[in-house]
């Protein structure tokens, strides 16, 4: 017994006449006389009275109808089900989230007022026995821009440093690194992207900043800065340090300081129109929030 044996018997109990039902189901009437007599045989029992050319659905033949109809029923629903359970996974996006996680709330916020039914996994960190290729896409900073088919570059932004306002160097708009050589830093810990792109850099101009404080978050490091514990290289925007009442952005003069902010998808992976939507949104945003910035 087979689902297209079924479909048969139920097209022509349906219809109660053989000529008609293998009209609908494009079969030979002989052929299909034959399957249903294969049914009939496989279940033992008469599914139909003849009566000449006639066929009339019998006692037992309504039962199995019945049953039947049921199950093609559960068959429908279960497929409804399950391209249900496709279309949420199309409409959800895991994103791992290794920079910008100061701007990431508005992002999505403003991203989910054009695309509500679009749902997010947001991972700061890898988790353990996974890859950055495991997630659908990818935000991180690098210190180089390097265009690959599976990246593109969402911005070019200044690294700047960020004074307490009671600094003596606080009322200057730029100024050279040498002017902090005594100064005591606050960096972020040496595991973060941030501190790698800063190290680099220092490296490249021969500074070596002495770090007296280190902390694990880009918050905690804003409150010891407004605090008067130190300076610390930041980036210009999406830190969200501006000058202010208590911190003082100075750019570093001579010095070509620039991180980038990238984001990367899996290459050969299947994309779904979620992922492409967003990939085009996310784009957009970073753009205005590099034209719209204000210091």
């Amino acid at each position: 017994m087979n689902l297209l044996q079924l479909k048969y018997f139920q097209v022509t109990a349906s219809l109660q006449h053989m000529g008609k039902a293998s009209q609908q189901l494009r079969v030979s009437q002989p052929y299909l006389s034959k399957t249903i007599s294969s049914l009939e045989k496989e279940l033992n029992v008469k599914l139909f009275d003849r009566k000449g050319k006639s066929i009339v659905l019998n006692e037992s033949g309504k039962i199995f109808l019945d049953a039947v109809n049921n199950c093609f029923l559960s068959l429908d629903k279960a497929i409804l089900d399950i391209q249900s359970i496709s279309e949420d996974k199309n409409k959800e996006l895991t994103i791992l989230a290794v920079s910008c996680s100061y701007v990431l709330p508005k992002l999505l916020t403003s991203f989910k007022i054009q695309y509500p039914d679009i749902k997010f996994k947001i991972f700061q960190n890898i988790e353990p026995n996974k890859t950055s290729e495991d997630y659908d896409l990818c935000i991180f900073s690098s210190n180089e821009n390097i265009p690959t088919s599976n990246k593109v570059t969402l911005l070019e932004e200044e690294i700047v440093l960020a004074l307490p306002i009671t600094h003596p160097l606080s009322n200057l708009k730029d100024a050279y690194l040498s002017n902090f050589i005594d100064d005591e830093f606050i960096s972020l810990e040496k595991t973060k992207a941030f501190r790698k792109i800063v190290d680099n850099l220092c490296e490249n101009i021969n500074f070596h900043p002495n770090i007296g404080l280190e902390c694990d978050s880009p918050s905690t490091l804003r409150s010891f800065i407004k605090n008067g514990d130190g300076i610390a290289f930041v980036p210009k925007i999406t830190w969200g340090i501006k000058s202010n009442n208590f911190i003082k952005v100075v750019h570093i003069k001579n010095c070509n300081c620039y991180r980038y902010i990238n984001l990367s998808w899996t290459e050969g992976k299947e994309h779904n129109e979620s992922l492409e939507q967003f990939k085009e949104f996310i784009q957009s945003f970073f753009k205005k929030l590099n034209d719209n910035y204000v210091e």
